[in-house]
C-alpha cells in the first residue's frame, strides 16, 4: 500500500526543475494522452466534476500527478460537448485544478485510409480546420495544449504552423 499525499499548489512551470538540460524532475509522472481512468472515460458528454475526481484520485495514487485528458476524433457536436463537459468538471474540481495540466485533442484531423484509423470513428475525421479547432478550443476553456492530427491531411501544415 502506498500512501501520496495530495498537491497542495497548482503545478506550473517552475514546478519542474532542469538538471543538466538533460533530465526535467516532476513531483510525479505526466500522462499526456488518457481517455479515462477507473472506469471513468474522458470522452463522455455526461462527465461530472464526481467522476473526474474519482478518476483523478485513482491516478494519483498510482503517481501520475498531471495529465492531459484526452478527447477523440468525433462530430464536432460531440467534442464541443465532451470538452465543456471535461471543462464544467475540471472548474469544480480542487484535484482536478492542481492535476490537470490542459487537453489533449487527439483527431478528428486524422488518416481516413485503411488501416491508420484504430478506434476512431472514420466518417467523423475530416481536413485540418483551424476555424473548428477555435470552437474547440472556446468549449475547452482555452486548455487544449495538445493536438494529435495526421500530417498528410489537407490543410494540416498550415494548421501546425498557426498551433506553434
Amino acid at each position: 500500500m502506498a500512501f501520496i499525499e495530495l498537491p497542495t499548489a497548482d503545478l506550473t512551470a517552475s514546478t519542474f526543475k532542469s538538471k543538466a538540460n538533460k533530465w526535467v524532475e516532476t513531483p510525479g509522472l505526466v500522462d499526456l494522452q488518457v481517455n479515462g481512468f477507473a472506469g471513468v472515460d474522458f470522452n463522455s458528454p455526461g462527465l461530472t466534476s464526481d467522476s473526474l475526481q474519482l478518476s483523478l484520485e485513482a491516478m494519483l495514487a498510482t503517481g501520475v500527478t498531471a495529465c492531459l485528458p484526452t478527447i477523440i476524433t468525433g462530430s464536432e457536436t460531440h467534442l464541443h460537448t465532451c470538452f465543456s463537459a471535461l471543462e464544467k468538471a475540471r472548474n469544480s474540481s480542487r484535484l482536478a485544478k492542481t492535476m490537470v495540466a490542459g487537453y489533449h485533442l487527439e483527431g478528428p484531423f486524422l488518416s481516413k485510409l485503411p488501416g491508420y484509423s484504430g478506434c476512431h470513428p472514420v466518417e467523423a475525421m475530416c481536413a485540418a480546420d483551424p476555424e473548428m479547432f477555435l470552437r474547440l478550443q472556446d468549449s475547452a476553456g482555452g486548455n487544449i495544449r495538445l493536438v494529435t492530427l495526421a500530417p498528410e491531411v489537407e490543410g494540416a501544415i498550415a494548421f501546425i504552423e498557426k498551433l506553434v
